[in-house]
């Protein structure tokens, strides 16, 4: 049986974003032309790199776990090795490759930029992408149904010649952007994986895809047969499913994957228009709402997106501006050299860590 993530009756927390932080400290990344990216749509941290895919660059920055330069992936063409655009970036530790989701094509690099192989593939765009044990790879399709595979996430084995499909879509499902979810798989060996209007989260454990946790939004759920009601509707183009949802005040697993520490599962979702993180402890099975603008101690608040964990800390390659105040009220230290660099533009990598009591059951 899935375990329960209870949202509908959990605290929303009313304090500042210090107040739940065991420990955070960060990384200070080259600046050297090379290594400068855009955006962080997908980050991988180990023991020696940090990986950062820039979707708005079209390239992927390989630093290592001092935050050097080391390499950059910039291939774009029509040739072998080379990329029209690119969706999605996952990574093997196990072979130390790093793996280019374009259109029409997956490509694998070294972690010194130098091109093994590719494969051609039949989708031109995915929504996600994830390596998982053996060389297999995970795709999420979200609710694009024009190719042979009628389904949201799909597991290729390493020679692609082994496809198992999950979470069908119906024949009358249109090919659409429906919702702006920016990742559905955690970053882990076996991710945790999210979909398109469900309160379902599965763990992908090599061809193999279960339920492992539900949530519980309560009466205000977004309804189980949202698809078939509204997404299924030939009248109603994406915006309009949107604009229902967000009306109706349904709740619902919105934006990005949840990603998953030791002692604790992340997650943002909606009500409406309100946005709030779900905090989940693993161990005593609790659960806390977060609203989605943190505040710090000084009046300040800002918005932060975790892509990725490292041991038992949440890691993020944004809210530069806000983690600098966060970092300082924590430590107890003068926040302005470090907002100086952060206003020059200097990239940081921020790991924060909950503390294990952060959550605590309200009393009825």
């Amino acid at each position: 049986m899935p375990q329960v993530i209870d949202v509908a009756d959990a605290e929303v927390f009313d304090g500042y974003f210090t107040d739940l932080i065991e420990d955070i400290y960060f990384l200070k990344l080259d600046t050297q032309d090379d290594a400068l990216f855009q955006s962080v749509t997908n980050l991988f941290i180990t023991d020696e790199l940090v990986i950062v895919f820039d979707e708005q660059g079209q390239s992927v920055i390989v630093f290592d776990d001092e935050g050097a330069f080391q390499t950059k992936i910039y291939s774009p063409g029509d040739g072998p090795g080379q990329y029209q655009y690119l969706w999605k970036v996952a990574y093997d530790d196990v072979k130390g490759e790093v793996i280019l989701s374009a259109a029409g094509k997956i490509l694998w690099f070294n972690t010194q930029g130098e091109f093994i192989k590719e494969k051609r593939v039949e989708f031109s765009f995915i929504k996600d992408m994830a390596s998982l044990t053996g060389g297999r790879l995970a795709f999420h399709l979200g609710m694009n149904s024009s190719y042979s595979f009628k389904g949201q996430l799909v597991v290729m084995d390493s020679t692609f010649t082994d496809t198992k499909v999950f979470f069908p879509l119906p024949e009358e499902a249109k090919s659409r952007s429906i919702i702006n979810f920016y990742s559905h798989f955690s970053s882990s060996k076996q991710p945790l994986s999210v979909n398109v209007f469900s309160h379902n989260i599965s763990r992908v454990d090599e061809d193999t895809v279960y339920t492992e946790y539900r949530v519980n939004f309560g009466d205000d759920a977004l309804p189980e047969d949202f698809i078939e009601t509204y997404v299924d509707d030939p009248n109603l183009n994406a915006q309009a499913v949107r604009d229902i949802k967000e009306q109706k005040g349904y709740l619902a697993i919105q934006g990005g994957a949840v990603q998953e520490s030791d002692n604790h599962l992340l997650f943002l979702y909606s009500k409406g228009k309100e946005y709030f993180y779900a905090l989940f402890d693993k161990n005593n099975g609790d659960a806390l709402s977060i609203p989605y603008q943190l505040k710090v101690r000084n009046g300040e608040s800002g918005y932060v997106y975790f892509p990725a964990t490292y041991n038992d800390y949440f890691v993020t390659g944004t809210g530069a501006t806000l983690l600098s105040q966060v970092y300082s009220n924590f430590k107890n230290i003068d926040e302005a050299p470090i907002l100086e660099e952060v206003q020059d533009e200097v990239p940081f990598i921020w790991f924060i860590k909950f503390k294990s009591d952060a959550i605590k059951k309200p009393i009825n």
